[in-house]
């Protein structure tokens, strides 16, 4: 894996081959007017370079993501079976690390649902928590928080109760 493959908190699971994804990316930013897009130089044709509202996003894919089992299933109606492609959503240099500061995360979060839905994702994974949503269960509550509402905690927190009944949580 490469370094932001490695420190990528979100994946989105696609149905779409490697190439094929890569293409429908680069596709679907060709003119956006919100998002801007650049390839990485120095790596495969499969890792861009995006920008949304100040904030620069490394985003790569990956063909078959490896095995999603062990992982947290939050409102999960897709068949892993068909997951062909993952894409890998990092922060960029200037805000590496700003997983835990609310604007960059509801950035995040932003830049993750626009480009699940140009990708067709069907599901997708917070690393920090070890947990794997539904798109259509991601999306809603996405869409949700940047209007307002809640923090959608249940796809970005993992928890478990311990045997002495204490509840802990990751993510």
């Amino acid at each position: 894996m490469n370094s932001s493959e490695d420190t990528a908190p979100l994946m989105l699971l696609t149905k779409f081959e490697d190439l094929e994804l890569a293409d429908i990316i680069r596709a679907s930013m060709a003119g956006n007017a919100e998002m801007s897009l650049t390839p990485v130089e120095s790596t495969n044709s499969k890792s861009f370079e995006i920008v949304y509202c100040g904030v620069t996003f490394i985003i790569s894919i990956t063909p078959r993501p490896g095995n999603i089992s062990g992982l947290k299933e939050i409102f999960c109606g897709f068949d892993p079976g068909q997951v062909q492609s993952g894409v890998n959503i990092a922060l960029g240099a200037h805000v590496a690390g700003g997983e835990r500061v609310p604007a960059i995360v509801r950035t995040l979060l932003d830049v993750a649902r626009k480009v699940g839905v140009m990708c067709g994702a069907v599901a997708t994974v917070w690393q920090p928590a070890n947990t794997v949503s539904g798109f259509e269960y991601f999306e809603e509550a996405v869409d949700g928080y940047l209007s307002d509402g809640p923090f959608p905690v249940l796809a970005m927190v993992n928890f478990k109760t311990r045997s002495d009944g204490v509840i802990t949580t990751s993510g």
